[in-house]
């Protein structure tokens, strides 16, 4: 025997209601503020590391042109103006800085350089502390 159909009640939707719609909107906010706080932090760590990538290479080339030295030359030597005229000296406020910790009488030569720049007016250094024998 077949049975009759029975006639449901089923409310038919043409869209999403209002609430719906301001909640997917809320959400999608959120997760649109997420990735775009994450991109500009990545840009920020990028410009960062690009520019200590720069600082390294200076002072890389620093430690090299001091490796060639006696620690009697090390000590003559006018580091700032070296760097001026040998380095691309190309970060804003890019400064060399080299220190003899323990004095210019010691052997072997504690030499400390320090390369220092600004990044978005913020402080940055990187530095290298070695021991040159005579």
């Amino acid at each position: 025997m077949i049975r009759p159909r029975q006639k449901t009640h089923i409310k038919e939707s043409k869209g999403f209601s209002m609430l719906e719609t301001l909640m997917a909107a809320f959400f999608l906010g959120i997760a649109l503020v997420g990735i775009l706080g994450s991109i500009i932090s990545n840009t920020l760590l990028i410009g960062v590391n690009n520019q200590k990538s720069i600082a390294l290479y200076d002072l890389e080339q620093a430690l090299e042109q001091m490796q060639t030295l006696k620690p009697s030359e090390i000590l003559a030597v006018n580091w700032q103006l070296w760097a001026q005229s040998n380095l691309n000296m190309q970060l804003p406020q890019e400064n060399i800085v080299v220190s003899f910790p323990n004095g210019t009488g010691t052997n072997p030569l504690k030499v400390n350089v320090k390369i220092s720049w600004a990044y978005r007016q913020i402080p940055i250094n990187v530095s290298v502390e070695f021991l040159k024998a005579a």
